[in-house]
């Protein structure tokens, strides 16, 4: 843990609102990431809504549930879904919006930004030729490539192993492949896991075969994963670009991705859709399309 999360803690959040709530009249939006803010903060109406950095799942439900205990109203949570329809999700009081697919930019994936991103950055004879039946969806290849790691990933969620993903190395079938490999992925993530709690590479692989059998590759995906079979495919498989190849590479499509990701596609959502349902309720203002409305009803 770095110096900063250190300093941001469940009753900092707390404090922050609390105090500013009763200043400014404004809604308070909570994110668990700074790349979460800042895809969000482009839809959120600035004079009607702040939006705050929690740095992390549990510091979010910890922060909204002290809030609503509390009785500070004007505050909403939006959290990943993390398998959370499969598992069950977490307990918390107040509200919490969650993610369509398991985080964010798994969910930007699932949008129109992919096709762009291929349209873009892709070679069209390549593409033709992995994805040319009408019946082969992109967002569902490039899910399936992927899913071998969220397999592993709901897994340990599951079983309680804590296996360590942060920062892993992908490992895929082959160096030109974008498809990740299984039984490599499982040997490395358990070598820099916690011994005590981890299972054996058997039990690992055993969990992701189980899991790829019973679950959609897109029910699976994870955006980080994506993002990096994604980048791993425009070098060969769809494309013959080597500029996301890299660990840095992929923080740079991921940047695009985010960027890409425009308010029309937004609305698509689930998540939209709960956050003015919120806002119909309460009365607050999040989205700049309900400042827009409520502007164009009051001239």
């Amino acid at each position: 843990m770095n110096s900063v999360e250190k300093e941001v803690s469940i009753d900092t959040i707390y404090n922050e609102i609390r105090m500013l709530r009763a200043e400014s009249g404004k809604s308070f939006l909570l994110v668990e990431g700074s790349s979460d803010a800042r895809v969000l903060k482009r839809f959120t109406s600035e004079p009607d809504c702040s939006v705050v950095v929690c740095l992390g799942k549990d510091r979010l439900f910890g922060a909204i549930s002290k809030l609503e205990s509390s009785l500070v109203d004007g505050v909403l949570a939006f959290a990943d879904r993390d398998f959370s329809d499969l598992i069950g999700y977490p307990e918390y009081h107040g509200n919490v919006v969650f993610t369509d697919e398991n985080d964010l930019e798994a969910q930007i994936l699932s949008s129109q930004v992919l096709i762009n991103i291929l349209n873009e950055f892709g070679s069209m004879g390549k593409v033709a030729s992995v994805m040319g039946d009408p019946c082969v969806d992109p967002h569902e290849t490039i899910a399936a490539w992927a899913a071998p790691t969220g397999a592993l990933r709901l897994a340990s969620t599951v079983n309680s192993w804590g296996l360590y993903f942060s920062e892993m190395a992908y490992k895929f079938v082959a160096p030109n492949s974008p498809e990740i490999c299984p039984d490599k992925t499982s040997k490395h993530v358990l070598s820099r896991s916690s011994k005590a709690s981890s299972p054996t590479e058997a039990q690992a692989k055993k969990a992701i075969t189980e899991n790829l059998e019973r679950y959609s590759s897109w029910v699976l995906s994870n955006g980080h994963d994506c993002v990096a079979v994604l980048s791993k495919s425009l070098r060969n498989r769809l494309g013959s670009t080597n500029e996301f190849n890299s660990k840095e590479g992929n923080e740079t499509l991921a940047k695009i991705l985010r960027l890409s990701y425009a308010i029309d596609m937004f609305r698509a959502t689930h998540s939209y859709a709960h956050i003015r349902f919120w806002e119909k309720a309460t009365g607050f203002i999040v989205l700049q399309d309900t400042r827009s409305m409520r502007d164009a009803e009051a001239a």
